[in-house]
């Protein structure tokens, strides 16, 4: 959270296969890498207020994340 992180690198999405929860909201990112789809153990992601303006398709492969109000 708030690490002012700019991108998350691909390839080490792909090595997060167990990851459940990713925090990086208050950050600089501008995308999220389609290696996101990897990540299918993911429950909760929160990306808020960075400068996201659409997220790749192959985050609907995390079949487990859950969506919040």
């Amino acid at each position: 959270k708030s690490n002012r992180l700019t991108d998350l690198p691909p390839e080490a999405l792909k090595s997060w296969l167990v990851l459940e929860r990713l925090q990086a909201s208050f950050n600089k990112l501008k995308e999220l890498p389609a290696s996101i789809g990897f990540c299918q153990k993911l429950t909760e992601l929160d990306l808020c207020n960075n400068l996201l303006e659409e997220v790749p398709e192959e985050l609907a492969m995390c079949r487990l994340l859950q969506v919040r109000q």
